[in-house]
């Protein structure tokens, strides 16, 4: 490729940026951070919970949808669900615990069975988490807004319908240590 025709990438395009981590890609060159946006970082060990709900003290970290839902949370080539109350958020487990509490006393010893939270371990996490939109076409995309809900943007821009179901992926560098919490 020459330098006139990297000039003609339109730096917008989904199709683009794809075709030029693929050919940085086909060169050996890593892409390991295609279109994320960053989310959380951690430069020291620390343990974290992905949490799919949202915590009362501070506003959601994101904004899945207006509805219960889900996100995928990816790790390497490994992908797990998290169903949650439309948002999300990475917290510490201190943090954790006195939010489980709080909806003890808010809805009674049987809240967690609605099934509406999940949850998953972040032992020792170090590095960066982001997120991104899955697109119908599988690529993934930065191309949305952090300030509402994800899957109520438009994305035609993109080539969706207007009305498309959009995935929320939060994507952990390879090699982190993830566990689900059960409720028990």
């Amino acid at each position: 490729m020459n330098i006139k025709d990297w000039k003609n990438f339109n730096e917008n395009s989904n199709t683009h940026h794809k075709k030029m981590y693929d050919m940085l890609n086909d060169l050996g060159i890593e892409t390991e951070k295609e279109n994320f946006k960053l989310l959380y970082k951690s430069d020291s060990p620390k343990d974290l919970i992905i949490l799919g709900g949202s915590v009362e003290d501070k506003s959601p970290l994101f904004e899945v949808t207006d509805d219960e839902s889900e996100f995928i949370i990816k790790v390497g080539d490994q992908t797990y669900k998290c169903s949650c109350d439309g948002f999300g958020n990475i917290i510490s487990p201190e943090r954790y615990e006195k939010w489980t509490k709080e909806c003890e006393e808010l809805y009674g010893d049987d809240w967690d069975d609605w099934g509406v939270y999940d949850r998953y371990l972040l032992k020792n996490f170090q590095g960066d988490i982001r997120i991104a939109v899955k697109l119908k076409d599988g690529s993934l995309t930065d191309d949305f807004n952090m300030g509402g809900y994800i899957q109520h943007q438009d994305f035609t821009h993109l080539g969706e319908d207007k009305y498309a179901y959009v995935d929320v992926v939060i994507i952990l560098p390879k090699g982190t240590e993830i566990s689900k919490i059960n409720k028990d």
